[in-house]
């Protein structure tokens, strides 16, 4: 072997030598930055779910209140305007509030007994999509569903509450429940208080959130192969979307880290079996998470570090290759004297 060969060689030997220490390094290093990545990846895409029920739910809270609003003007107007305009003007009010919101299943304007009409205890119109057109009722407006022993008027408006006296709140958001005026459907609801001009009670404006379509949203979420999305409500303390394939609405929840969760923004829980837990909270008390295994974000650490080996080994070969063509040059005169000396 001469002696360009044997330096070529040397070089080469140095070179992977080198090329190897560095790679070791590389993905001792790397595969723990990739998996940091991967599970901010993961919990931006949960705070971003959360901050889009969110959006969701301010948009229908302030719908809530503008009907409110709407409510004590025209409770204000009663006494220089019959029952009978106010009911078909807050009707139209609903039917209008309603084709522009696709988002709510519905919503009304609620009055304490007497406040519109003196003759009549119940007035609450409510409106409600209805396939692509919008329905105004006065159905719910009698003593058979007595609209004021609901349980989500009496969250707004508990019986025993002066009426006199203001809530802690304007707005009070509904547990989960299964809407029995009909459509039968799982619904959260939003109310919003209405005053008069002595700031006494007079009733509230609702809107109605129906969960068919985010809980099938929540279920769609899939951020690796094996991702099991839930959704959840933490005053109730049930799921709506639970983990597990079989798991049924209501499924009651027994992680206490979930049920104690404050923050909006993602939070990793410690969690057995093999999983991370992401989780973050809404507004409205609706906890939106996802179960992964850990065998997911290391098989994608894997991916992205074997992405990265077939980079790394194509550099190191054109690097080889382009030293081989360098020695060549650099002994082609030493070589043309060597044939000489021979």
């Amino acid at each position: 072997m001469n002696i360009k060969n044997r330096i070529l060689l040397c070089v080469i030997i140095l070179q992977i030598a080198g090329f190897t220490a560095l790679l070791l390094h590389y993905n001792s290093r790397a595969s723990n930055s990739v998996l940091e990545f991967n599970r901010q990846q993961i919990m931006s895409a949960v705070v971003a779910s959360v901050h889009h029920l969110d959006a969701t739910a301010a948009q229908m809270e302030r719908t809530a209140l503008g009907l409110a609003r709407s409510g004590e003007h025209h409770q204000q107007q009663h006494h220089r305007t019959h029952p009978a305009e106010v009911r078909a003007v807050l009707q139209k009010l609903l039917v209008r509030t309603f084709q522009s919101f696709d988002q709510a299943l519905g919503g009304g304007i609620w009055f304490e007994p007497y406040t519109i009409d003196p003759d009549a205890r119940y007035f609450g119109p409510y409106a409600y999509h209805n396939g692509q057109d919008v329905m105004a009722t006065w159905d719910l407006s009698s003593e058979r569903y007595d609209y004021l022993n609901q349980p989500w008027y009496r969250l707004a408006i508990p019986a025993d509450w002066p009426r006199d006296q203001p809530r802690n709140a304007d707005l009070f958001w509904s547990p989960p429940y299964v809407d029995n005026a009909g459509t039968e459907a799982l619904i959260m609801t939003v109310d919003a208080l209405m005053y008069d001009n002595q700031q006494q009670l007079i009733g509230i404006a609702t809107v109605d959130w129906a969960m068919d379509e985010l809980r099938q949203q929540v279920r769609e979420l899939k951020l690796t192969p094996g991702t099991r999305p839930f959704l959840l409500h933490q005053s109730s303390g049930r799921y709506l979307v639970g983990p597990e394939q079989n798991s049924e609405l209501n499924t009651i929840v027994n992680n206490s880290n979930l049920l104690n969760l404050k923050t909006s923004n993602a939070s990793e829980l410690q969690e057995k079996d093999g999983e991370y837990l992401f989780a973050a909270r809404s507004q409205t008390g609706l906890v939106l998470g996802v179960r992964i295994p850990h065998a997911d974000l290391a098989l994608a650490v894997q991916q992205r570090l074997a992405d990265g080996m077939t980079i790394n080994i194509g550099i190191a070969v054109l690097f080889i290759s382009i030293m081989a063509l360098v020695l060549e040059v650099l002994f082609r005169p030493f070589e043309q004297i060597l044939n000489r000396l021979q």
